[in-house]
């Protein structure tokens, strides 16, 4: 992600909080294994947050079955997150 003010420059020390939804408490660790208590994301120089998340393939624990057996069906939702961006003086 590039943070940038109204006229298209980085901006450098923006933080990017992650929270489950429907709550305030930070979500550590997951979805983005790099964002840790002891790790804050903030952008750089550039305006640049990276934000890693190493897992692949299949995560959230639903079941698939098919319908007819055709059609591909599944069971559950994946989690959802609030995400927000801050940096002093903006």
């Amino acid at each position: 992600m590039i943070v940038r003010d109204q006229d298209g420059h980085p901006i450098k020390g923006a933080v990017l909080r992650v929270m489950p939804a429907g709550s305030r408490e930070p979500a550590f660790g997951y979805p983005f294994r790099n964002y840790t208590a002891e790790r804050s994301l903030v952008s750089d120089d550039r305006g640049r947050i990276a934000a890693v998340q190493t897992r692949s393939g299949f995560q959230f624990g639903w079941t698939e079955w098919r319908l007819f057996w055709v059609i591909p069906m599944q069971t559950g939702k994946p989690p959802e997150y609030v995400c927000s961006v801050t940096a002093e003086g903006y």
